[in-house]
């Protein structure tokens, strides 16, 4: 049975000041918030801010070499 891995947004190699440079450039503190919808769009992006700068911050990782099974 395969055992399924949980899905990252980083690896060990993330740039971790590369992504904190990209959150508090993209970051803005002035929004007034005053109705339920305006915090619920708001959470919605800053939860995509977060993704993308992880997305961005996070090298790919080099796939393995495939393993030859065959005898």
């Amino acid at each position: 049975m395969l055992r399924k891995s949980k899905p990252r947004l980083h690896n060990s190699k993330a740039n971790w000041d590369l992504f904190r440079k990209i959150i508090e450039e993209s970051t803005k503190l002035k929004i007034k918030l005053k109705e339920p919808t305006n915090i619920e769009n708001e959470c919605k992006n800053f939860i995509t801010l977060l993704q993308e700068a992880a997305k961005t911050a996070t090298p790919v990782n080099d796939p393995k070499s495939p393993t030859n099974n065959i005898p």
